[in-house]
């Protein structure tokens, strides 16, 4: 049977009495041994030592307790409800070992306050109302203690300067609402883990610290929401053994503004699935010293206004599985010093609205492959500075819109794009910047496509299909370069120091501004019959040039404004579209300042029997000549014009006039 009665004081504490278990009694003698309840308008205050122990256990209905000493709980039960309050004061310890402390029950309020020091030892605490850790208040739980925090608006609050430690593989369970405010810390450590769940609300603001490392876990999950803000830090990882932490964001949102810091260090993985991850309003992510941070499964990474990722020192981003990471609102997103930003399987990156892309440093990669898509759009900026690599490969894509800007910067620093169905566009008002030293190499079976402006003061190299549309324009005094089957299609203009062809092909109804030098290359224009410009020397040796001729006044030309040399190379005439052959029509097909050759060959389809292509040089550069088979007058003499010959067209000398 228990009672309650009125408050009385004494040298140690105010009580209320009972008449089965007299918790003033009790703990004068040293221990509460027996259930003891608080009832309402009591009033207990410890000033000295009180240990509760097993088989005891204190029910808080109403009552208050304020403990000004040292209250020690062993295997015990600890209630508070119907409005039921505990206080640890300024100084004072309250200690849990293997007990259990429940703050309010469904329906039913109450309030634990702590100012002074409370630890938790292979402990449980169940907070259905409110527990509050104020004004530089300590809270250690330690040796696997648990703590739940559910049905409740009210939950957990940390504040002015307080701290709150789990370690041990310690766990927090949060269903409701913790709020880390004005200065406090919330730190888990030693495998201790802190989930929030189903709907659940984390406020770190105004300064506030949460860490996670030495293998501890913060996993927010199932609609949940976790925000930093105010110029406070979450930090997972770090040096000297801080490491092997991990935060989980699992159909949850990830918050970070204000000028608030996210940090992933060393040792330790974010995983952001599913879920949003917001950086904005000034505040910063920074992902270091081979921390990972991995974005997937339709997850979305958003930098706005005027934030920055700093992925830097060995550390990798990787966007897959429908990922999306967004720059936007003048933020930047940096990598730096050996780091890499890996965008894979589906994911895709975009950056626009007056923000940048730093990829910084030998060693760092910003990787693009297996069908991922970069976006660069209007008022975005892509700068590969000092001996980095952006590579775009395995089918995937960069898209540099209009208004968008590309610049590859310094000794050593290459975009590649590279692997069949892999495409790099510079669009109609978009820009691509290579500057001296640096590299734009265009592999085998990848496409890069500009109709907007590439300055090139470095090396442009292709092994794959480079095409310059008609708006498009390459100037700048560096040096454009093709190897093996590369295909170089120009409608627009390019201007270069140098324009080696060192095989593949060359087609276009453009011009091209430099010395032209082509080694095994086939030449034709391709699509419609047209003119192909050269402004500048023109050499081709062991290589095929094409022109077709589609009638009097209907032919491809290639015209040459300075010197042309023609070595070992054959010159062949497609007159396939032309029905209505005459005997002695002349086409001036290259048309040059000054035309050197030897070693030509000519070849011909489509001519009528009795006629072949002849060529000659004229004023002004090289003329082909349909003229009669010489076979066919002679026969003609012999009588033997029933052995004409076949339609099929045999190589000629080149003849001069």
């Amino acid at each position: 049977m228990r009672r309650s009665a009125s408050a009385c004081l004494t040298a140690f504490f105010f009580a209320a009495s009972s008449a089965h278990a007299d918790m003033a009694s009790q703990c004068a003698a040293g221990a509460i041994t027996e259930a003891t309840t608080l009832g309402s308008g009591a009033l207990y205050g410890l000033i000295g030592t009180c240990e509760l122990r097993a088989p005891g256990s204190l029910s808080i209905q109403g009552g208050r307790f304020d403990n000004k000493g040292q209250f020690l709980a062993t295997s015990a039960l600890i209630r508070l409800s119907a409005q039921g309050t505990a206080t640890n004061g300024s100084g004072s310890y309250w200690g849990l070992t293997g007990s259990v402390l429940s703050v309010g029950s469904i329906g039913e309020a109450g309030t634990f306050t702590n100012l002074g020091t409370v630890r938790s030892t292979s402990s449980t605490v169940n907070v259905r109302s409110s527990l509050k850790n104020l004004d530089g208040g300590v809270i250690y739980f330690q040796s696997q203690s648990t703590v739940t925090n559910a049905e409740t608006d009210i939950g957990i609050l940390n504040q002015n300067g307080s701290r709150m430690e789990f370690h041990d593989a310690s766990i927090l369970r949060n269903l409701a609402s913790i709020t880390n405010n004005q200065s406090s810390r919330i730190s888990l450590a030693s495998g201790a883990t802190w989930s929030n769940l189903d709907g659940a609300k984390v406020s770190n603001s105004n300064g506030s610290t949460i860490t996670v490392n030495n293998g501890a876990v913060l996993a927010n999950s199932y609609m949940t929401n976790l925000v930093n803000e105010y110029n406070s830090t979450i930090t997972s990882g770090g040096a000297n053994g801080q490491g092997a932490a991990r935060i989980d964001n699992l159909d949850a949102m990830l918050r970070n503004r204000y000028n608030a810091s996210l940090n992933n260090l060393a040792g330790s993985t974010l995983n952001n699935t599913g879920s949003k991850l917001l950086n904005e309003h000034g505040s910063t992510v920074l992902n270091a010293d081979g921390a990972a941070l991995n974005n997937r499964m339709g997850a979305s990474i958003q930098n706005d206004w005027s934030s920055v990722i700093r992925n830097q020192n060995g550390a990798s981003i990787v966007n897959q599985q429908r990922g999306v990471i967004y720059n936007s609102g003048a933020s930047a997103l940096i990598n730096s010093n050996y780091a890499s930003i890996v965008n894979e399987r589906g994911g895709s990156t975009s950056s626009a609205d007056n923000s940048i892309i730093y990829n910084i440093g030998s060693g760092t990669r910003l990787i693009n492959e297996a069908a991922a898509i970069i976006t660069n759009g209007l008022g975005g900026q892509i700068n590969n500075v000092n001996g980095a690599t952006l590579l775009n490969g395995s089918g995937a894509k960069i898209f540099n819109r209009s208004g968008g800007a590309i610049s590859n910067i310094g000794t050593g620093s290459s975009i590649v794009n590279t692997g069949v169905g892999t495409l790099l566009t510079n669009d109609n008002g978009a820009s691509i910047d290579n500057m001296s030293g640096a590299m734009i190499a265009n592999g085998t079976g990848a496409t890069l496509h500009n109709n907007g402006l590439i300055t090139n003061s470095g090396t442009l190299q292709n092994a794959g299909i480079f095409a310059l549309g008609a708006s498009g324009l390459i100037t700048g005094n560096g040096t454009f370069q093709q190897l093996g089957s590369g295909s170089l299609l120009v409608d627009g203009v390019m201007i270069q120091s140098r324009i080696d062809l060192l095989g593949g092909s060359l087609q276009g109804h453009g011009k091209l501004v430099g010395d032209v030098a082509m080694q095994d290359t086939r030449f034709e224009v391709g699509g419609q019959i047209g003119d192909f410009h050269v402004d500048g020397r023109l050499s081709a040796a062991g290589s095929t040039l094409v022109f077709r001729v589609g009638g009097i006044t209907l032919f491809d030309q290639l015209i040459s404004a300075d010197k042309t040399t023609l070595s070992a190379s054959t010159l062949r005439f497609d007159f396939s579209s032309w029905l209505d052959e005459i005997e002695g029509q002349s086409f001036d097909f290259l048309r040059s300042t000054d035309v050197q050759w030897s070693g030509i060959s000519v070849e011909s389809v489509g001519l009528r029997d009795g006629l072949y292509a002849s060529v000659s040089q004229v004023d002004g550069g090289l003329r082909v000549t349909l003229v009669p088979e010489p076979s066919s007058w002679l026969m003609a003499m012999g009588g033997l014009l029933l052995l004409a010959a076949p339609r099929l067209k045999r190589g000629r000398p080149l003849q001069r006039a």
